[in-house]
């Protein structure tokens, strides 16, 4: 599905707008990945030696694979490259050196949620972003996030924040193959309790692999997350299968209850 091979990632250089090696949004909306110009060929991959992608990086390769519907929790360190790692994995940045190899459609969901436009009904920003599908299709999929009837008809700009997550993500779900790879950037920013329930509810029924980057501890245990990976300057690590019960320095506190 996913083959990472002696991966370095660029720190200090600049592709699409996003600052490699920090810890910032996608730019340039959703990022996509798969079968190349939309053929029956699932496998492909890229790599780039140190010249190409400027000097710098981290000082070992990362090697990771994954098989199957996983779901995975990307922990670390604000500034370790979370962010720039999942941005290589989807080709929006090239790595100094290594290969990733994608067998699979991949869906980026970024940090920013800009893709949808403010001015634009939900349902018709979202027919934007994946425009193979019919306005029957698009309207399946924002009701399956729990955008609904009239919900569907509102201008984006008047969305919350819990809203405007559901909305890209019923997008980029249509934009293109149906992906079997999702990553989700940070995705629980800026939310309340009730959008991070109604975003895990949407996700339980996503049958592919998942890969969460994410300081909400209680977030990634709600999602089912089955392996937990940390992102460090020395390279990516697998956790215990089973997190202790004390929160590991790197992860974030538990989200506490509104009263």
């Amino acid at each position: 599905m996913l083959e990472l091979s002696g991966v370095v990632l660029p720190f200090g250089v600049t592709a699409r707008g996003v600052g490699a090696g920090a810890d910032v949004g996608a730019a340039d909306g959703v990022g996509t990945g798969g079968a190349e110009d939309g053929g029956s060929e699932r496998s492909w991959s890229h790599a780039v030696g140190a010249d190409a992608a400027g000097s710098g990086g981290a000082q070992a390769g990362i090697d990771l694979v994954v098989r199957g519907p996983e779901r995975i929790a990307l922990l670390g360190a604000n500034g370790t490259g979370k962010t720039t790692l999942v941005n290589v994995i989807v080709g929006k940045l090239g790595a100094v050196r290594g290969e990733v190899r994608l067998h699979v459609p991949v869906r980026l969901l970024p940090q920013r949620l800009d893709v949808l436009d403010d001015a634009d009904s939900v349902a018709a920003a979202a027919g934007r972003l994946a425009p193979a599908a019919t306005p029957g299709e698009v309207r399946t999929s924002l009701a399956r996030f729990g955008l609904r009837g009239r919900e569907a008809d509102r201008p984006v700009g008047s969305l919350s924040g819990g809203e405007r997550l559901r909305a890209t993500l019923a997008a980029i779900m249509l934009a293109g193959e149906p992906p079997q790879l999702l990553i989700l950037d940070e995705p629980t920013n800026s939310l309340d309790l009730a959008a991070v329930e109604h975003l895990v509810s949407a996700l339980s029924g996503f049958r592919g692999a998942l890969i969460a980057v994410s300081h909400d501890w209680m977030f990634l245990r709600e999602i089912g997350v089955t392996r937990w990976l940390e992102l460090t300057p020395t390279g990516l690590a697998d956790l215990p299968e089973e997190p202790p019960e004390t929160t590991p320095p790197s992860a974030p506190k538990p989200r506490q209850s509104l009263t």
